[in-house]
């Protein structure tokens, strides 16, 4: 998704920016998971946060990028991804909790996640559909 951003979004700092993250978060990712292969097997809230709190950010900045142009390509998926993305990463984050607020949060995730399916069906429909020629 990093390089996803990367070539959606405009000037040549935030595209360093991108591949800087990317690169420290694998790198990162790596040596968590050298140091103890066990942990890819437990419930990790670090690699939760540190994967999608970058892409948090991109889409933010794609949204303040596109918000007064006249190409709107994206957004409709973009504004899917922002809102799933942002509430599964608290989802997930929040761990061990009381299981009726866990079954609200989840409850909440499938809704977000059926509109972001939805959001990219409007986008294709919108943007990418071929439109047939009536002779």
């Amino acid at each position: 998704m990093s390089l996803f951003f990367k070539q959606l979004l405009k000037g040549i700092a935030i595209k360093k920016m991108i591949s800087i993250v990317l690169i420290l978060v694998l790198i990162f990712s790596g040596f968590y998971y050298i140091i103890d292969p066990f942990r890819f097997l437990k419930f990790n809230i670090y690699e939760i946060a540190a994967t999608s709190i970058p892409l948090i950010v991109y889409s933010f900045v794609f949204f303040i990028q596109r918000v007064n142009k006249s190409e709107k390509t994206n957004l409709y998926i973009n504004s899917g991804f922002f809102l799933y993305l942002l509430c599964s990463t608290l989802l997930f984050t929040t761990g061990n909790i009381e299981a009726s607020i866990k079954r609200f949060i989840w409850y909440s995730n499938v809704t977000l996640y059926l509109l972001y399916q939805i959001l990219i069906f409007i986008e294709w429909y919108k943007h990418f559909r071929k439109n047939k020629v009536v002779v």
